[in-house]
């Protein structure tokens, strides 16, 4: 085994791996952007609330 062909191999594989993981990583980014939306209107909510309370 010689250095070019073992760079092959791992060009080949991280290339594999970005292909089947690039829509996992999107749709995690997707969730996680839902996630904080959902988070920070629920907490303005709570902070009206609290206002509204006092």
């Amino acid at each position: 085994l010689n250095d070019s062909n073992i760079d092959n191999r791992l060009y080949t594989a991280a290339r594999d791996f970005n292909e089947s993981s690039m829509p996992a990583l999107l749709s995690l980014k997707f969730h996680c952007n839902q996630f904080s939306v959902e988070y920070s209107e629920r907490r303005v909510i709570f902070q009206e609330r609290r206002l509204s309370v006092e």
